[in-house]
């Protein structure tokens, strides 16, 4: 039976256990590089594991903190989309994994999920959390350009420009549409 296949049809999270018995969730997929390009291929146990979060948070979440580390951003997503589907008391544990996922220069659709997971955080209760995940979404850093030569061979140097891993047009949309759910609800918590 072909593996996609298999996944795409499991409709319980009867089968998480005995799959994670067979370290199902143990080989993530990496991403494949062929000269210049680079793919993230969709790997279907993260798949499931999505489908099944909102029915099985508890398992779900324990068998995506076992999942090792991976530069696949497709996973992330799904990991990111088992977070959504969970409480936010529950969703909070994957944070720390998700922190590190902000900081991939791959981010595909992925920004935009860490931006509804601070929401889903912060009106659930789980505003430390939200802010520890938009602080890591939204760190700037400094980009140094060359410096210009004058034309009698002297240097100048730009000011160092903020940089983030995401497009700025994400940027503005999470500063927009998620932001706004984190102050609303750290305001409440004082």
């Amino acid at each position: 039976m072909d593996f996609e296949f298999f996944f795409s049809e499991l409709k319980s999270p009867e089968w998480l256990e005995p799959l994670a018995e067979e370290r199902v969730f143990d080989k993530p997929y990496p991403p494949v590089e062929e000269q210049d390009l680079i793919s993230f291929p969709i790997w279907p146990p993260s798949r499931y594991l999505a489908r099944m979060a909102g029915q099985a948070p508890d398992k779900v979440v324990e068998l995506a903190l076992r999942i090792p580390e991976t530069e696949n951003v497709r996973i992330h997503e799904d990991l990111s989309d088992a977070a959504l589907a969970m409480p936010a008391d529950i969703a909070q544990r994957i944070i720390p994994k998700a922190i590190g996922w902000a900081k991939s220069k791959y981010q595909l659709r992925l920004a935009d999920r860490l931006g509804k997971l601070i929401s889903h955080l912060a009106r659930g209760g789980q505003a430390e959390k939200a802010l520890d995940l938009a602080k890591a979404l939204l760190e700037l850093h400094q980009e140094q350009k060359e410096p210009m030569e004058g034309s009698e061979g002297e240097k100048y140097l730009y000011p160092p420009e903020p940089k983030s891993v995401l497009s700025d047009w994400n940027y503005e949309q999470i500063l927009k549409k998620h932001i706004p759910d984190l102050v609303k609800e750290t305001d409440r918590g004082r």
